[in-house]
Order: structure tokens, then sequence, then C-alpha cells
């Protein structure tokens, strides 16, 4: 995809940053977004985003998507993730829903989570898919992150949503590479 440039960066030999068993690590805009996602997937640049596929597409039964956007350095702890989940991920699919969960809220020090899970049928493929929808800030970095599966493959793909939630860091810097990349 035009605009879109893998590398690959060593890091230091005391980075600490180790996923568990059948997970690896994804980092993206110099340690902006970090979490543990299973071991294998595919990355595919989308747009302004990466998706993280379970196999290639359209093969796939799972992905992943993560964007990030860096905010204007002002003071942002007014305006709740929960409200913009609400108001900027909608569960509107080309199905019916057919459960809606509440927002979830987080606070890790100062890194804030809001996250939402929702149910739909596809009628295009004649089965129930599920989906969640996290926006994640800290300091001046938000991350919105959107993971779907379909409900049949619950067994295979139903513990990756609490692994990335769990695994979640957003604002901080790669151990050993120093400070790269825009920092507000």
């Amino acid at each position: 995809m035009p605009g879109w440039k893998k590398r690959v960066y060593k890091l230091d030999a005391n980075h600490k940053w180790k996923a568990k068993p059948g997970y690896q690590v994804f980092v993206a805009d110099w340690g902006a977004v970090r979490f543990d996602f299973p071991a294998g997937w595919i990355p595919v640049p989308v747009e302004i985003s990466v998706r993280l596929c379970d196999r290639e597409p359209p093969d796939n039964d799972a992905a992943l998507e993560v964007s990030v956007t860096h905010l204007a350095p002002i003071d942002w702890s007014d305006l709740s993730l929960a409200y913009l989940l609400r108001a900027t991920v909608t569960d509107e699919r080309p199905g019916t829903i057919t459960w809606r969960g509440d927002v979830v809220e987080e606070k890790r020090g100062d890194l804030e989570i809001a996250w939402k899970t929702f149910r739909w049928f596809d009628p295009k493929e004649g089965r129930e898919a599920c989906s969640y929808a996290c926006l994640a800030r800290r300091k001046h970095t938000q991350v919105l992150i959107t993971y779907d599966y379909w409900r049949e493959d619950e067994g295979r793909f139903g513990e990756v949503w609490p692994n990335v939630l769990e695994s979640l860091q957003v604002g901080e810097q790669p151990p050993g590479l120093g400070k790269r990349g825009p920092r507000l």
C-alpha cells in the first residue's frame, strides 16, 4: 500500500517486552501503542490503520484493527472516553444487532480505557459476529482498537480481546531506542 513502509528495529537486549506464550508483541508509532496479539497473525496496512488478521484476507475469521492519533497538547481529561466511544463508534453493521454490552471504563495510572462489545447477524454470511471497540488515551496519544470474529469461533478467538486489553500500553517509548517520532 502506498505510504506504508515496514521497518524492523532491534531493541536493546534489556528491553523487557515479553509476550505470554502463543502471543507476540505489536508496537506502533515508536511506542505510541503496544499490546500482545496471537503469534502468527498477519499485519495488513489499511489506509490510516493496521489490521492484524488470523489469516490472509479475505480468508480470515478474525481481525484486530489499530489506529493511533496524536492529540493537541491541551488537557483532555474533561472529555470522557466513554462519551467519545458512544459518539464515534457506532454498532451499525450491514445486519441486525443481536446484543449490546455496556461501555466499560478503566484507569491504570494516567492511562484511560473505555470499551464496548456487541453482536450482530451478518445476512450475507448467514451467521453472527462478535465485535469490540476500545478507545484508550494517555497524555496526548489516543488509540482506537476494534476486534471482530465469528461467534461460532468463540473458542478460538474469545481470549484475544482480554489479552489485548490486559497488555495494552499507550504513549510509551520502546526501551533502548531513545526518544523518536512526534512527542508532545
